[in-house]
């Protein structure tokens, strides 16, 4: 698992899921950002839930990885913001956004909402010290796929047609594939299968054949409010859809 290194009076490891698959390669840009950066990292506020530096004020991407860079930390990326974000803002990620077009887009995330949004725009920043992830192989046999960096074990396919939240639920725990107890994965759990160097679909399509370029997934429901996740470029909102598609996890 990925860990993240808490800061403060008696910081111990945050567990998170790691990101799967690590971002692309993204260009140079840090630098030439840097003195935008304003104010002094000095003045900056730790937050004591969640042990980590809260940067004053709002950032582009690039003065926003510069300030963490001042101190010495990184910005979390997409699924580790995923893991510990709350409602509010949007905060930047490490993760640059998979896309052929001429506007750089990065990934931001408020709560367990994650949206690929212009790099010039500017958004909050979380500073956090984040262990480099061992990205290991999926595992896959008998319709299933197993993840050893978070231990959960998918299914490999999905519900032969869309359905509405109640039935998703029901759906998964019915499933008897491996003799697995199966259920409906949380938002954050989902977006472990994201392939973050791809869209259209934004996933491995040789671990995960079929998955559809577009629609939505269910995932769990968290607040009261119905999570889902689009493997079109696999953002994660709530509410946008009446039917999705299912993908149980074990």
């Amino acid at each position: 698992m990925t860990a993240i290194v808490l800061v403060g009076a008696g910081a111990s490891a945050y567990t998170l899921l790691p990101n799967r698959p690590g971002p692309i390669a993204e260009a140079a840009d840090v630098a030439a950002s840097a003195t935008t950066v304003s104010p002094a990292p000095s003045t900056s506020t730790e937050s004591t839930s969640l042990s980590a530096i809260d940067a004053p004020g709002t950032y582009t991407f690039a003065a926003a990885k510069a300030y963490c860079a001042a101190l010495d930390r990184t910005l979390p990326t997409r699924v580790e913001s995923l893991s510990f974000a709350t409602p509010g803002p949007f905060f930047w990620t490490s993760t640059p956004y998979a896309t052929t077009g001429t506007a750089r887009k990065a990934w931001a995330v408020s709560g367990s909402i994650s949206r690929g949004v212009a790099q010039s725009a500017r958004h909050h920043a979380r500073c956090t010290r984040s262990a480099t992830p061992t990205v290991t192989d999926f595992r896959i046999a008998a319709g299933q796929v197993t993840d050893p960096e978070t231990g959960l074990t998918w299914q490999r396919g999905f519900a032969p047609a869309a359905v509405a939240a109640s039935a998703a639920t029901s759906y998964c725990a019915k499933l008897t594939l491996g003799g697995r107890s199966w259920r409906l994965p949380t938002v954050r759990e989902l977006a472990t299968t994201v392939d973050e160097t791809r869209t259209v679909p934004a996933v491995d399509t040789k671990t995960f054949p079929g998955t559809p370029r577009s629609g939505w997934f269910w995932a769990a429901p968290e607040s009261g409010r119905r999570w889902m996740l689009t493997y079109l470029d696999g953002s994660t909102d709530s509410g946008r859809a009446r039917t999705g598609h299912v993908r149980c996890v074990s």
